[in-house]
Formats: C-alpha cells, sequence, structure tokens
C-alpha cells in the first residue's frame, strides 16, 4: 500500500486556493513556515499532526485531504476503511486546538 502524497498536496492546494489563502495566511495559522507548506504541496514532509492542523486550518475534513479511495486505501473495505477513519478523529481529538 502506498500513500500518494503528492496527491493529498495538490488537494492542499486546491482548498487552499478556493478559499483565497496564500501559502504564508495557511503556514501562519497552521503555526509552521511557508517553505514547509510549498513541500507539502508538493508531496513532502507529511506529518500527521500538520495534516490535522492544515485541515482544520482549511476547515475541510481529514478524509477528503487524504480521499482513501484515490490515494493510500483503495484496497480496504469499507469496515477497515472506517476504522481507520475513526482513528483519525480520535487522534485530532487529543490534539491540542
Amino acid at each position: 500500500m502506498t500513500i500518494r502524497f503528492v496527491l493529498i498536496g495538490q488537494r492542499i492546494a486546491h482548498y487552499r486556493k478556493q478559499r483565497d489563502m496564500t501559502q504564508i495566511e495557511l503556514a501562519a495559522v497552521v503555526g509552521i513556515g511557508k517553505r514547509t507548506i510549498g513541500k507539502i504541496e508538493n508531496g513532502y514532509d507529511m506529518r500527521l499532526s500538520v495534516l490535522l492542523a492544515i485541515a482544520d486550518a482549511l476547515n475541510v475534513p481529514l478524509h477528503e485531504l487524504l480521499d482513501y479511495e484515490q490515494t493510500a486505501l483503495p484496497t480496504l473495505s469499507t469496515c477497515e476503511r472506517e476504522k481507520i477513519l475513526g482513528h483519525l478523529k480520535a487522534i485530532a481529538e487529543l490534539l491540542p486546538g
């Protein structure tokens, strides 16, 4: 199983632009550098905590950025996907917000 980080980065860029945000503005909201946002949008530096913060800043559910059907999890059953989504939601609730 491989995660297509480039596609996730493209989705982040899409939602950021849709909200008329610059990389600098998104970086400031998330609390990271503009250069890091650029790396993420190009498919690098994909830490879960940062992805959760970006999803929150863009007001986008994390699963929309990950889009399991097209990226990492196409071979998993619906039940397995739901379990993973549940784990991601639990992690998001544990992070300071």
